[in-house]
């Protein structure tokens, strides 16, 4: 099996142009309200994917733990290793992928409206 482990942690600056053009800084009450609410929303579909691809991470490192556990040739050993490698083409396959490149874009755009938010918070003052 293989012990490789991911968290999938990677950068997203260069999403930052694109954000900058749909959530511009804020220039109202109302509007700022509008990203509120955006955030929000979007603060809610991040929680629930990341917990989603956390869980397959979480799982493939406790069987990995857990063959270590066991001799290789016995029936433990094998199901463990079974469930490993099934979990690994899960986090091979383009969904999981996508998914997690969908998490990571609605990572970059919370902070990015967090930051929108913040600004026009400060200015008020």
């Amino acid at each position: 099996y293989e012990t490789d482990y991911t968290t999938g942690g990677e950068s997203c600056d260069e999403l930052e142009d694109d954000w900058v053009r749909e959530y511009p800084p804020i220039t109202s009450d109302q509007q700022r309200q509008l990203y509120k609410r955006s955030f929000d929303t979007g603060l809610q579909e991040y929680k629930s994917l990341q917990a989603e691809l956390d869980e397959v991470n979480k799982e493939l490192s406790r069987l990995d733990k857990e063959l270590d556990d066991y001799r290789e040739e016995s029936e433990e050993y094998m199901a463990a290793a079974d469930e490993y490698n099934r979990l690994k083409q899960v986090k091979a396959s383009a969904d999981y992928k996508s998914k997690r490149n969908y998490c990571k874009q609605l990572k970059s755009k919370l902070s990015h409206i967090k930051k929108m938010v913040g600004d026009y918070d400060r200015r008020k003052t």
